[in-house]
């Protein structure tokens, strides 16, 4: 079988040229399949039948019989198919080439091969001709002059304004202008036409399309062809182009804005925007913080809202705080989490948990407040003593110490600083004697005096250091180094003199006479030429305006800066250049906001994103250019086309792989199969049993018939027999087949009935004649029992006994009667002895019992007779046993056992 499938599969794959075929894209292939014949057998089937029973009744019986049936076989054939040759496709019984990738603006002349039409070209057809050339396949080259476009299909000439002509070589004549020349000019005033769009040149002063107006805003001049300088709006005197500035501007040419913190016409009104605000200087209005609202943005966001203009709600817990800004949960010590709903673990405590405990000398860890310290500890471990001035509990109590003295953070008891003496101490050294306890004694010299604390000496006039044995530092002088240089403007003086030393930007005895202007430096001995409109510092030299640099400040800001001494760091984005003197970023396409750091909104793109998007069916559009980047399954400029048939996949490159006419999809590819196949790629055929789509339908057909994968349709190949066929049975050829209603096809097959000569049969009983039979069969058997029973039995058993050869022993006994008190008591006979026939009895000889009923007995002769012993009878019952043996003896056995009483 698997022969034949490779062989089946070679011939498909194999495409055979047939020239007789009218068409000469068609091809022939050679197909092995199964075809259902229907074939006779012979089998063997058993056949009902009545015959006469018992004399006066019919018996039904059954006899195997021979037959032949017919069933259906799956036989090997071939057949040559004619189909379109590989390539090409069929259409309208034609075979037509099939170009895989289509052909948008053509038509498919080979496989894969598109012949575009006039104006296009590409592979696919789906681009035009490049400028300047038109026609088939885009060849011809246009003739076109004086800038006229050319169009793509005809070659034909669209001449601009100013020209007619074949190819647009000859110019308008006088008085006539435009398209072709076909306008007359109607320019007034004396104004010159020009013949290419009618536009007059207008005397100084006038303006519009005939020169019959005034220059429009924005123009002065001659022919208004002078543009006004003015910026942001302002307007422009027609005349003299002098500028009037709107709200928010100043400066000559109005592109100043208003200082910070003012706004409006001639930047006269002060904002009045609160918490950082940002004031709009055309109009004063307030752009708020995150974390603020309100006109002038003076209302903080409430405690359960935040974000720009308070729009965001909070969901902090557990005494959280929300941040107006950001909306991040403040946690309070000892709690963590988004909402800071979670407490924290064991051995951590404070903001989010952040901390870890490591209380010492006994301090337990608080998961709020971490470490809870024992008296005299302090600190975050509780590893420090108390500070001084406090002791006791979380050292909550104050000393008594007095000038300094430090306290024992346990008992609160003093301990002296140098110079001190006493409980509290508040008892200063004696005269003479420092230090700790007041014990050391002073050693200044010169006369001075001694400083209780530390000892220091306090130094007479025009001596200092620690025993006053040293003169007065530079720059004072006098008794005890109080006396300073009378110098101004910070200069220092001579300790013994007193003569100033004048510093750059100062001259004079004391230094009090500044630098005249255009000098500077030390005793003004320098020029300054400083530019760009920078002042002179008479200590330093230049100080640059804004935006400039350099010693005469003749630099501008590098970039990344501006202002003053370009201090200021741009803070523009995303390569967005700098205005070295305001600051401000000029955004590149595809960003926005005041530091270009906000990209376009989807759907936006170019400068400051001002223009809307164009492309389709969720595809990226490049902020910068707007250019469309297709998602899966589209293309085109703005992907407004679904993929091909056959192709799938982002701009349509992957070919779809789905075969039996399965559908693709041009997302991603994916198969859907035609009912009747499955697989990845559709290329398998439902399994036996299976059918319809995704082959998920279960076949109903019978073991002997198979089910078609595509429709469920049950093909049953042999019929199976149900009813008789006579010579005289016409409706045998109407009997309905055994194979099961298809759940698909809903249909019946009639069977093959075939006859093969057999006795006539009457027709079967009815059912009251059915029981009258059986009631009699019935009487007719039980009337024989009781005849056997009650005649024959006792016949044969006695013939049996006369005959029998074995010698009864008579039972030895004694009988006696019972105490009349005792009864209830059952006796049961034993079993008789077998004898050339097997005949069994047991029967009841009293109410009595024994206590072995029933003993084996085992080769055992005549003479050895067992006894059975008898509790009791019923009273005045005197009775001997019957003898017996058991049914499996041997006929010859002899075993015998008596009873006795």
């Amino acid at each position: 079988m698997a022969l034949v499938v490779v062989h089946y599969l070679v011939l498909c794959l194999i495409p055979i040229s047939v020239n007789s075929i009218k068409n000469s894209h068609m091809c022939n292939r050679t197909e092995t399949y199964l075809e259902p014949v229907i074939r006779s057998h012979s089998y063997t089937t058993k056949v009902k039948y009545e015959t006469r029973c018992f004399l006066l009744f019919k018996c039904t019986k059954y006899r195997d019989v021979v037959r032949i049936g017919y069933r259906q076989v799956p036989e090997l054939r071939q057949r040559v198919i004619t189909e379109c040759c590989p390539g090409y496709g069929l259409s309208y019984s034609v075979c037509e080439p099939v170009c895989a990738m289509g052909c948008f603006r053509g038509h498919c002349i080979e496989p894969d091969t598109c012949s575009c039409y006039p104006g296009w070209q590409g592979k696919k057809c789906d681009e035009k001709c490049s400028p300047g050339y038109y026609g088939l396949n885009c060849i011809d080259e246009c003739s076109c002059k004086n800038g006229a476009s050319c169009s793509p299909v005809t070659g034909e000439c669209n001449c601009t304004d100013g020209w007619k002509g074949s190819s647009c070589d000859i110019p308008c004549a006088n008085d006539t202008y435009g398209h072709y020349c076909e306008n007359k000019c109607m320019c007034q005033n004396g104004a010159k036409c020009n013949n290419s769009d009618g536009s007059c040149v207008c005397s100084p002063g006038y303006t519009g399309e005939t020169c019959n107006e005034t220059c429009p805003a924005g123009y002065w001049g001659l022919n208004c062809s002078r543009n006004c300088s003015c910026k942001n709006g302002a307007a422009c005197d027609p005349i003299n182009g002098n500028c009037n500035c709107t709200a928010g501007w100043r400066g000559k040419l109005c592109d100043i804005p208003c200082s910070k913190g003012f706004y409006g016409d001639e930047c006269s009104q002060r904002c009045e925007c609160m918490n950082k605000a940002q004031c709009n200087h055309n109009n004063g209005s307030c752009i708020c913080e995150d974390g603020y609202t309100g006109i002038k943005c003076e209302e903080a966001c409430s405690s359960d809202t935040w974000g720009k203009n308070c729009a965001e709600s909070c969901d902090c817990k557990n005494g959280a705080k929300c941040l107006p800004d950001t909306g991040y949960c403040d946690c309070p010590s000892g709690w963590k989490g988004h909402n800071c709903e979670i407490q924290c673990e064991n051995g951590t405590y404070g903001y989010f948990c952040s901390k870890k405990c490591n209380c010492q000398n006994n301090a337990i860890c608080d998961k709020a407040e971490g470490c809870i310290c024992t008296d005299g500890f302090t600190g975050i471990t509780c590893n420090d003593t108390c500070s001084n001035g406090t002791w006791g509990v979380n050292c909550t109590k104050e000393c008594k110490c007095e000038n300094g003295a430090k306290c024992n953070p346990f008992n609160g008891s003093c301990i002296c600083p140098k110079g001190w003496q006493g409980d509290r101490c508040h008892i200063p050294c004696e005269t003479g004697f420092y230090g700790q306890d007041c014990t050391e004694k002073c050693d200044c010299q010169n006369d001075s005096s001694c400083n209780a604390t530390n000892g220091s000496c306090n130094c007479s006039e025009g001596f200092f250091g620690e025993k006053c044995d040293r003169v007065c530092l530079s720059g004072t002088w006098g008794y005890n180094c109080s006396n300073r240089c009378d110098c101004q403007n910070g200069i220092d003086c001579s300790p013994t003199t007193g003569i100033c030393d004048c510093k750059p930007g100062w001259r004079g005895t004391r230094c009090e006479i500044p630098c005249e202007n255009g000098t500077y430096g030390y005793k003004c001995q320098e020029m300054c030429e400083c530019k760009n409109g920078a002042t002179c510092d008479s200590s330093s030299g230049c100080v640059c305006s804004p935006g400039y640099v350099g010693k005469i400040c003749n630099e501008t800001c590098s970039s990344g800066s501006w202002g003053i001494n370009c201090s200021q760091i741009c803070n523009c984005k995303n390569n967005a250049s700098c205005d070295v003197f305001t600051g401000n970023c000029t955004c590149l396409p595809g960003w926005k906001g005041i530091d270009c750091g906000v990209p376009c909104n989807s759907g936006t793109f170019g400068e400051n994103c001002t223009k809307n998007c164009l492309c389709e069916h969720d595809s990226f559009c490049n902020s910068m250019d707007g250019a469309c980047q297709c998602t899966s399954g589209y293309f085109g400029k703005i992907c407004d086309q679904e993929c091909p048939k056959g192709l799938w996949g982002v701009d349509c490159i992957n070919r779809c792989e789905c075969q039996n006419n399965g559908y693709c999809s041009p997302f991603n590819g994916s198969c859907f199969c035609s009912p009747g196949f499955t697989g990845e790629h559709c290329e398998s055929k439902c399994q036996p049993g299976f059918f319809g789509n995704n082959c998920a339908i279960k076949c109903h057909c019978e073991s002997e018939c198979f089910c078609h994968h595509i429709t469920g349709k049950c093909n049953c190949n042999s019929k199976i027999e149900t009813l008789n066929c006579t010579t005289n049975d016409t409706n045998c050829g109407q009997q309905i087949c055994s194979c099961p209603i298809s759940a698909y096809n809903q249909s019946h097959e009639k069977c093959m009935c075939n006859y093969i000569d057999e006795p006539e049969t009457d027709h079967p009983f009815t059912l009251s004649k059915i029981l009258l039979a059986t009631l009699l069969l019935t009487l007719i058997i039980t009337a024989a029992v009781v005849f056997i029973l009650t005649f024959l039995l006792p016949f044969l058993l006695y013939f049996k006994k006369n005959k029998s050869n074995i010698t009864i022993k008579s039972s030895n006994f004694v009988g006696y009667n019972l105490p009349e008190n005792e009864k209830e008591y059952k006796l049961f006979g034993s079993k008789y002895v077998k004898r050339e026939l097997s005949i069994n009895n047991k029967e009841t000889i009293s109410k009595a019992t024994f206590e072995n009923p029933e003993v084996p007995l085992h080769q055992r002769s005549k003479d050895e007779i067992p006894e059975f012993n008898v509790s009791s009878l019923e009273s005045g019952v005197k009775s001997i046993p019957q003898l017996s043996s058991d049914d499996n003896f041997d006929a010859k056995d002899e075993n015998i056992f008596n009873t006795k009483f």
